[in-house]
Protein backbone atom coordinates (compact mmCIF):
# COMPACT_ATOMS: atom_id res chain seq x y z
CA UNK A 1 0.00 0.00 0.00
CA UNK A 2 1.67 3.21 -1.16
CA UNK A 3 1.12 6.83 1.04
CA UNK A 4 -0.99 8.28 -2.12
CA UNK A 5 -3.92 5.54 -1.41
CA UNK A 6 -4.10 6.37 2.38
CA UNK A 7 -4.17 10.34 1.63
CA UNK A 8 -6.41 9.36 -1.00
CA UNK A 9 -8.67 7.20 1.29
CA UNK A 10 -8.28 9.64 3.97
CA UNK A 11 -9.52 12.52 1.85
CA UNK A 12 -12.58 10.73 0.58
CA UNK A 13 -13.57 10.07 4.62
CA UNK A 14 -12.67 14.04 5.33
CA UNK A 15 -15.35 15.17 2.59
CA UNK A 16 -17.62 12.30 3.56
CA UNK A 17 -17.49 13.46 7.25
CA UNK A 18 -18.39 16.75 6.46
CA UNK A 19 -21.16 15.86 3.90
CA UNK A 20 -22.59 13.62 6.68
CA UNK A 21 -22.11 16.18 9.09
CA UNK A 22 -24.04 18.79 7.18
CA UNK A 23 -27.17 16.27 7.00
CA UNK A 24 -26.92 15.68 10.08
CA UNK A 25 -26.77 19.69 11.50
CA UNK A 26 -29.57 20.25 9.07
CA UNK A 27 -31.56 17.32 10.53
CA UNK A 28 -30.82 18.04 14.00
CA UNK A 29 -32.69 21.60 12.99
CA UNK A 30 -35.92 19.77 11.96
CA UNK A 31 -36.43 17.96 15.39
CA UNK A 32 -35.51 21.22 16.64
CA UNK A 33 -38.56 22.71 14.70
CA UNK A 34 -41.15 20.44 15.65
CA UNK A 35 -43.31 21.07 18.64
CA UNK A 36 -44.94 17.65 18.77
CA UNK A 37 -42.62 16.09 21.13
CA UNK A 38 -40.17 17.50 23.91
CA UNK A 39 -37.99 14.22 23.52
CA UNK A 40 -37.23 14.67 19.44
CA UNK A 41 -36.75 18.28 20.57
CA UNK A 42 -34.05 17.24 23.15
CA UNK A 43 -32.59 14.55 20.80
CA UNK A 44 -32.42 17.16 17.95
CA UNK A 45 -30.54 19.52 20.54
CA UNK A 46 -28.00 17.09 21.63
CA UNK A 47 -27.61 15.92 17.90
CA UNK A 48 -27.02 19.94 17.09
CA UNK A 49 -23.78 19.82 19.94
CA UNK A 50 -22.70 17.03 18.57
CA UNK A 51 -22.58 17.76 15.22
CA UNK A 52 -21.40 21.04 15.42
CA UNK A 53 -18.12 19.88 17.70
CA UNK A 54 -17.06 17.61 15.07
CA UNK A 55 -17.71 20.30 12.79
CA UNK A 56 -15.03 22.17 13.81
CA UNK A 57 -12.82 19.55 13.79
CA UNK A 58 -13.63 18.10 10.42
CA UNK A 59 -13.87 21.66 8.79
CA UNK A 60 -10.32 22.35 10.45
CA UNK A 61 -8.38 19.54 9.14
CA UNK A 62 -6.36 19.83 5.98
CA UNK A 63 -8.13 16.91 3.29
CA UNK A 64 -4.35 16.03 3.09
CA UNK A 65 -4.46 14.67 6.75
CA UNK A 66 -3.90 10.93 7.79
CA UNK A 67 -5.87 8.97 9.55
CA UNK A 68 -3.62 9.87 12.81
CA UNK A 69 -4.06 13.11 11.91
CA UNK A 70 -8.07 13.24 11.91
CA UNK A 71 -7.59 10.63 15.30
CA UNK A 72 -5.38 13.43 16.78
CA UNK A 73 -7.72 16.64 15.74
CA UNK A 74 -10.87 14.44 17.14
CA UNK A 75 -8.76 13.72 20.44
CA UNK A 76 -7.78 17.37 20.51
CA UNK A 77 -11.20 19.18 19.91
CA UNK A 78 -12.97 16.80 22.81
CA UNK A 79 -10.16 17.51 25.31
CA UNK A 80 -10.61 21.22 24.68
CA UNK A 81 -14.54 21.24 24.86
CA UNK A 82 -14.06 18.69 28.14
CA UNK A 83 -12.02 21.72 29.50
CA UNK A 84 -13.91 24.45 28.60
CA UNK A 85 -17.17 22.49 30.52
CA UNK A 86 -15.05 21.30 33.24
CA UNK A 87 -13.94 24.99 33.74
CA UNK A 88 -17.46 27.03 33.66
CA UNK A 89 -18.89 24.14 35.84
CA UNK A 90 -16.18 24.41 38.73
CA UNK A 91 -16.55 27.99 38.53
CA UNK A 92 -19.89 28.27 38.43
CA UNK A 93 -20.29 28.40 42.38
CA UNK A 94 -17.65 30.84 42.59
CA UNK A 95 -18.96 33.50 40.29
CA UNK A 96 -22.73 32.51 41.82
CA UNK A 97 -20.91 33.95 45.20
CA UNK A 98 -19.37 36.87 44.00
CA UNK A 99 -22.29 37.78 42.30
CA UNK A 100 -24.30 37.88 45.85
Amino acid sequence: MTGTTSTSASSRFIKGAKTCLAILLLASLVLIAQRASQLVYDIGILLAMVTVLLGFTFNNLPEESSFAGIVKGLIITWLITGGVVGISILSAPLLTMLGR
